[in-house]
């Protein structure tokens, strides 16, 4: 689904820039953070 293909994608990018604050967020906060994210950069 293309949805999950952009989150995987911003997934990656936030781990590529932030490592350690991306590893230190749990599942809970990645959800809330990431479609945010998702939606900025669409």
């Amino acid at each position: 689904d293309q949805f999950d293909q952009r989150q995987a994608e911003t997934v990656e990018r936030l781990r590529a820039i932030t490592p350690a604050q991306t590893e230190a967020l749990s599942d809970g906060e990645k959800n809330c953070f990431i479609p945010l994210t998702v939606a900025d950069l669409a």
